[in-house]
């Protein structure tokens, strides 16, 4: 059981990990120039990003499915959480994801509206706004909260 559960874990920080390689494509494809290799880059950068979203959705679908399956084995079926991406402040690292969207969202809105703010400082943004979404629907989540319940030897109350 102890080596399902490191799995498990590997499979949720690799969602995480792709997570971050993904939001990080577009900080990357901010690449300036009007060469071949700069478009080329930009591309690339475009499908590291689709590359990163549907391997952190696919490693997420693992660790649900391994949830799923030890909620079963201890007869409890039903989940009285929220998916994460309804939920708010779950966890420490959950409400550091939500003050970091908060606050980039506020900042971008504003710049925005002002209409200050370099191209890269729009960028920065933007890459905080998706990589804190998508953080707090990770962190937040019924998955996180059974990997970091089971460490406590609680796995059988997510």
């Amino acid at each position: 059981m102890r080596n399902l559960i490191t799995r498990v874990q590997f499979y949720f920080y690799g969602s995480v990990a792709c997570s971050a390689i993904s939001s990080a494509a577009i900080l990357a494809s901010m690449a300036s120039g009007s060469g071949l290799a700069t478009r080329l880059l930009q591309i690339a950068f475009g499908i590291l990003f689709w590359l990163g979203l549907l391997g952190e959705q696919w490693l997420l679908w693992k660790v649900n499915a391994f949830r799923k399956r030890d909620a079963r084995v201890a007869k409890n079926k039903k989940h009285n959480e929220k998916p994460g991406i309804f939920a708010v402040w779950n966890n420490t690292y959950g409400a550091v994801a939500d003050v970091v969207f908060a606050i980039s969202l506020l900042l971008f809105v504003v710049l925005v509206a002002i209409g200050a703010g370099e191209k890269i400082l729009q960028y920065i943004l933007i890459f905080l706004l998706v990589l804190s979404f998508r953080l707090h629907c990770i962190l937040n989540g019924k998955n996180f909260n059974y990997i970091k319940n089971h460490d406590k030897g609680r796995a059988r109350k997510c």
